[in-house]
């Protein structure tokens, strides 16, 4: 027989007896409907047998702890590049495990049955526990394009604390063979997220490149316009003969102020006629000129967008450490191999390149603005 105390206080003592049987359906009642905890998260790991070990010994720490409750089942499938599995049944075969085969494991899948069972109660309550490693989800992921791994827990549960307190133990372990990057990398991956997709270059183009022609357009108009106010009332207060004034305007006005000159303050036909024709060349040597500026002016702003790129490129393969679960020899190998083909010289040079030609873009661009504000 099981009691129950159900009220009490300091003059009387209510209880209720009951047998075991229905002690345990209150109990299981009580626990209520089944229900699913899942928890996702993309991120690099590191993962080896002792790791899986670990995660059965955590979990299994604590059910000991709990009464009327044990682990009846537990399954480790491992998943290889070549279509194949293998199943392991049992913490004793896990820890005797040894792939010998020449395969490389891309996913595990670790898979709890507990049971809750009260003596004499015909009722099993069962609490299911599946943690999955994957490796690559690069195809499915925000980091499209990045290999990156991810863990996926589902936690089958009649208890919420009881689920809660499960997860947070997983949660704990997981973080130990999570990968941590610095802020050089998480800074790579947020530059390629936002300026070199195909929705968004385009328009950073269009941002950048049109500011620039204004800008350009606007420091050429000025000087132009002031030459022909100066050239235009020299012409009306006739300070000046007029030959030497439409030399000076030839010399230092571009077409479309020499034509405005011409038609203003030229009278003579044959001058007109000459005025005409050297308006023609200064024209076709102008598009020429503002042709090779626009290139100009296209690469200056393509090229730091080019070696962003290298960079951001470079520090995402440089600093990046991939997802890898290393079971056996192949896994192992390809493991150091992918580390240490990571070149250090490579990375530093593309940096170095970046910061000196941004550096000396801006320097250019501040000296232009000082320039043609102050001098």
């Amino acid at each position: 027989m099981s009691e129950i105390i159900t009220a009490k206080d300091t003059e009387s003592q209510t209880s209720l007896a009951l047998n075991n049987q229905d002690f345990a359906k209150i109990i299981l009642d009580f626990l209520g409907n089944k229900q699913e905890l899942n928890y996702y998260e993309e991120f690099d790991f590191t993962l080896r047998l002792n790791d899986l070990e670990q995660y059965y010994y955590k979990i299994a720490t604590k059910i000991e702890k709990e009464h009327h409750t044990s682990i009846e089942h537990f399954t480790v499938i491992i998943f290889y590049n070549d279509g194949t599995s293998r199943e392991i049944t049992g913490i004793e075969n896990l820890n005797k495990f040894h792939e010998t085969r020449d395969v490389l494991p891309q996913e595990v899948l670790l898979n709890w049955n507990i049971v809750l069972h009260f003596p004499n109660s015909p009722t099993i309550e069962n609490q299911n526990i599946r943690i999955k490693f994957i490796t690559d989800i690069s195809n499915f992921s925000k980091y499209k394009r990045v290999k990156v791994g991810a863990v996926y827990t589902e936690i089958e549960h009649t208890n919420e604390v009881w689920a809660n307190e499960i997860l947070t133990l997983i949660k704990d372990k997981t973080s130990e063979i999570t990968i941590k990057y610095n802020n050089v990398y998480s800074t790579g991956l947020k530059i390629k997220k936002y300026l070199f997709q195909k929705e968004t270059l385009p328009i950073i183009f269009v941002l950048l490149f049109f500011p620039l022609m204004i800008y350009v357009s606007y420091v050429k108009e000025i000087p132009q316009e002031y030459s022909y106010e100066v050239i235009a009332s020299l012409q009306d207060s006739q300070v000046s003969n007029n030959s030497n004034l439409a030399i000076l305007a030839v010399q230092n006005l571009n077409s479309e102020f020499l034509k405005k000159y011409s038609d203003n303050h030229i009278e003579s036909d044959e001058l007109k006629k000459t005025f005409n024709e050297i308006i023609k060349d200064k024209s076709k040597t102008e598009f020429l000129t503002s042709s090779s500026g626009l290139l100009i002016i296209l690469f200056s702003v393509m090229l730091p967008f080019l070696f962003l790129y290298l960079w951001v490129r470079s520090t995402i393969n440089y600093y990046h450490m991939g997802s890898f679960i290393i079971i056996n020899n192949r896994s192992e190998a390809v493991h150091n191999n992918f580390i240490s083909e990571k070149s250090k010289l490579q990375y530093i040079s593309i940096s170095l390149t970046l910061f000196t030609l941004i550096s000396g873009l801006l320097v250019n661009l501040i000296y232009q603005l000082i320039y043609n504000i102050y001098l």
